[in-house]
């Protein structure tokens, strides 16, 4: 997961991006096992067949109240790890907007103090020292990420489809085949 702090130079601006993965190699592990888990769980509901045995380890579930049993247990086990998931990638997501919340919230506040009007973030006209050379560049450089972006921004918007298929969907397939199980082992 990047780093959420400030950047180099101290801005917070720069701190969140959009394209760094808000989720660790080891939360991205536990979101497959959920992934799989609820699956299962979603096999099992949608097919309303419960399993009758378990073939690697050679246990059959001959009766009713067995394979009852062994779908409650499938059901805990899938939740613990859907909740283990949960527990991993929600503060993570926290951390990683954290500094665009930041900064949104810096903007509006500097917005309604009465030294700054909204010409301050979008007009800025540089230094009163024109050998300034630094102050022009940082101007410019921001200008033309600006404008960048902007040209690019039908092909930056895939990145919320990202941001689905890694945080949205699993958390929706989760709970989605949870209540469609505990639907199904409740009504047996």
């Amino acid at each position: 997961m990047a780093e959420n702090n400030k950047s180099e130079n101290g801005s917070i601006e720069n701190s969140f991006n959009l394209f760094d993965s808000p989720l660790s190699e080891e939360t991205k592990k536990h979101k497959r096992n959920s992934i799989i888990a609820s699956g299962i769980c979603l096999f099992i509901a949608l097919t309303a067949t419960l399993p009758e045995k378990l073939a690697i380890f050679g246990i059959n579930f001959s009766t009713f109240v067995q394979q009852k049993t062994a779908g409650w247990f499938i059901f805990s086990v899938s939740i613990y790890i859907f909740l283990y998931y949960l527990a991993y990638a929600l503060p993570e997501i926290a951390k990683w907007l954290r500094p665009l919340f930041t900064l949104r919230s810096l903007n509006k506040r500097l917005k309604n103090h009465p030294s700054f009007d909204g010409q301050d973030f979008s007009d800025f006209s540089g230094s009163d020292n024109p050998h300034n050379v630094g102050e022009f560049y940082i101007y410019h450089l921001k200008a033309s990420e600006r404008e960048s972006e902007k040209r690019l921004k039908p092909l930056l918007n895939f990145i919320y489809l990202r941001l689905f298929l890694e945080i949205a969907l699993p958390v929706f397939i989760g709970v989605l085949a949870h209540i469609m199980y505990f639907n199904f082992i409740a009504n047996l």
